[in-house]
């Protein structure tokens, strides 16, 4: 990451289904998104979180600074790259490929693969049990 400096700001994407849209995502894409924000911190990197709309909204279960609502982000914030990925999933698990990619002119400046074991994909779905036994699963 030789381009990457604490001078140019980094925004983190969901990671994708690969399908033919990529435009898909779920709890784990979200997640995994999460965790590179905390990981390009530690790293001295500057991440502009997006989905800040610079507002708190106070509601009956809680008070929310976050939106996926375009009206309510900013239009253009600085960012210089973007790390975002896709995941494809197997019998075994889910096989990650990441991207940070200049967001002018579209050149991956790094890259990395890696593989999450399907037991550790199935702890983050809630499960229903009783006496043992599993009732239904949210996937």
């Amino acid at each position: 990451m030789r381009y990457v400096s604490t001078n140019t700001p980094v925004a983190v994407t969901s990671l994708v289904d690969l399908d033919s849209s990529l435009s898909h995502t779920n709890i784990l894409g979200n997640q995994m998104a999460e965790s590179f924000i905390t990981e390009l911190q530690e790293f001295g990197i500057p991440v502009v979180d997006y989905k800040t709309t610079g507002v708190i909204h106070v509601g009956g279960s809680g008070d929310f600074v976050f939106s996926r609502n375009l009206g309510e982000l900013e239009r253009n914030p600085y960012i210089k790259y973007i790390l975002s990925g896709t995941m494809t999933y197997n019998d075994r698990g889910i096989i990650l490929n990441i991207r940070m990619v200049d967001i002018n002119s579209k050149v991956v400046v790094a890259s990395s693969k890696g593989f999450i074991p399907q037991f550790v994909v199935d702890s983050l779905y809630p499960r229903n049990y009783v006496d043992g036994i599993v009732l239904d699963t949210t996937s």
